[in-house]
């Protein structure tokens, strides 16, 4: 994920799947702990495309980060747009492969502090 369209793929991503209110349906599930490693965005485009729950979710996620996306580059979207945050591409990695490989996503998307910031930051841009 190099791109910074890549990284709102996959914050859009994230912040969508910790905002379900229940677990991915098991095929979807199944191909996120197939890819976990090496996330691509296009599968995951696909994924949220072919669950209608998380792709509202999704879709509303990545217009707000894509807004904001022009001021962004690595990292994950800081609380407020005025706060910067410093995160180490290795812990964002990790976390990611932690949620993207769990029996189920969603629960473990609510507990990542990463997820959280996202989820704040949309709180916060949301009119």
């Amino acid at each position: 994920m190099n791109t910074p369209m890549d990284s709102v793929t996959l914050d859009a991503f994230l912040a969508a799947l910790a905002q379900l209110n229940e677990p991915l349906p098991s095929e979807l599930q199944t191909q996120l702990n197939i890819m976990a490693a090496s996330p691509n965005v296009d599968q995951l485009d696909a994924i949220a495309n072919a669950y209608p729950l998380l792709n509202d979710l999704y879709q509303d996620a990545r217009e707000i980060f894509q807004n904001y996306g022009s001021e962004r580059s690595k990292g994950p979207f800081p609380n407020s747009p005025d706060e910067k945050t410093e995160t180490h591409t290795g812990e964002v990695q990790n976390d990611v492969v932690t949620i993207l490989s769990a029996s189920d996503s969603s629960t473990v998307a609510k507990q990542s502090p990463l997820v959280k910031r996202l989820l704040n930051f949309l709180q916060q841009a949301r009119p």
